[in-house]
């Protein structure tokens, strides 16, 4: 009957429920552990760095301590066009103020050397000072050298300093080079010196020679005075230039024993005779330098020396051949456009014979002739260092 069916419909309608509820949980359970192993799998994932937006990384009081912006607004003050490449090698511990071959004045130069000494002094690191192939003048380097002289721990690290090609330069007045020296005093960790193409002659010379052998630059190791019309009008200026290649310092027991010893010396283009070429010799003696570098000292006059009842003319490069008989650290020499002709090279060929560490030999554009290369193969076959590289492109006859 109905009602027997209906009775037997509210009895099984419970037993569903429950049946559905059972099943529920155990879907969910499921769920859950396959929501929780899918979470544990998304979390090893790698996952990229959270962004950060510009703006909120830096304060406003940082940019302000930045060295850029410190540049740009001294240049605004001072009505100049910045040079904003100055900067880009300074940040990171690197300390590099690169201005080379800008055109900057002495205004310019100014700004570019007040603001990294000024930071210097606020922390940043300061290595080098390259202001070469500028249009700087004596006046404005008796402003530099101040700047540099007054704030003496702030340059304190500064380890190259270069003001190669400025032209204008010339050292004449006395109280330039004193205050150019002075700020050399305050670089104790100077190693590299560029002053290149600086025109240096007479009380120029001689004074940087003394304040260089006195050792106000104890730590210096490479300096470069090539093309600095040493020797032009006066001999006296290579000679007190070429006794710094013996170092400085004291002396004991009669021999330098010094505290300073350049590595590598670079004069060049200049016109070293037989005064410079002896005292170069002479250096050559008690030095520890490794290259040296006469390249283009062809101006010098022919000596003429009695032999018995005749005189004989020789090359005054021949005295500084003669000295490399006595030296034993020399391992690259540049000889390149220096008039050698086959007496001088016969000469070098017999000074080096025994020398126990050239590497390199640069010879080239010389009048050497068939005698000469003749000698120098010779050289090469029977020296005792291990001659790595000889140059002798654009060799001609006597």
């Amino acid at each position: 009957p109905a009602s027997a069916r209906g009775r037997r419909m509210q009895c099984a309608r419970p037993l569903q429920l429950l049946q559905a509820a059972a099943a529920a949980e155990s879907s969910d359970a499921t769920s859950s552990t396959s929501r929780r192993q899918l979470s544990d799998r998304v979390s090893k994932l790698p996952c990229p760095k959270s962004f950060v937006e510009p703006h909120g990384r830096i304060l406003a009081t940082e940019v302000c301590n930045t060295p850029e912006f410190k540049y740009l607004r001294r240049c605004e003050l001072a009505g100049l066009v910045p040079c904003q490449s100055a900067w880009r090698r300074f940040g990171g511990g690197l300390g590099i103020v690169d201005v080379r071959n800008r055109s900057l004045n002495d205004a310019g130069l100014s700004a570019v050397v007040e603001t990294a000494v000024q930071c210097a002094a606020d922390g940043h690191p300061l290595k080098v000072l390259n202001l070469s192939g500028n249009s700087l003048t004596d006046a404005g380097l008796s402003h530099l050298a101040g700047v540099l002289a007054d704030q003496p721990s702030a340059c304190a690290g500064v380890g190259w300093l270069s003001l190669a090609g400025n032209g204008q330069l010339k050292l004449r007045s006395k109280a330039v080079l004193e205050e150019f020296v002075r700020a050399l005093n305050t670089l104790p960790t100077l190693a590299s010196l560029d002053l290149s193409g600086v025109v240096m002659q007479g009380r120029a010379a001689s004074g940087l020679a003394s304040a260089l052998g006195s050792g106000c630059c104890p730590q210096l190791r490479n300096l470069s005075l090539a093309g600095c019309g040493l020797g032009r009008t006066d001999q006296r200026d290579c000679a007190a230039v070429a006794a710094l290649l013996q170092g400085w310092g004291g002396k004991d027991a009669g021999e330098q024993t010094s505290s300073g010893q350049l590595e590598s010396a670079d004069f060049s283009g200049n016109f070293f005779g037989q005064a410079g070429f002896a005292a170069a010799a002479a250096a050559l003696r008690h030095t520890k330098l490794r290259s040296l570098s006469f390249a283009g000292n062809s101006g010098g006059r022919y000596l003429a020396s009695d032999v018995g009842h005749q005189q004989v003319r020789f090359h005054p490069i021949q005295l500084l051949l003669e000295g490399l008989n006595f030296n034993s650290s020399v391992e690259r020499l540049d000889l390149s456009s220096c008039g050698l002709g086959p007496d001088a090279a016969f000469v070098l060929g017999e000074a080096l014979q025994t020398h126990p560490c050239m590497q390199s030999l640069m010879l080239a554009d010389n009048p050497l002739g068939d005698a000469g290369i003749r000698c120098v193969i010779r050289l090469l076959i029977s020296i005792k260092s291990d001659v790595s590289f000889c140059n002798i492109c654009g060799h001609r006859e006597a």
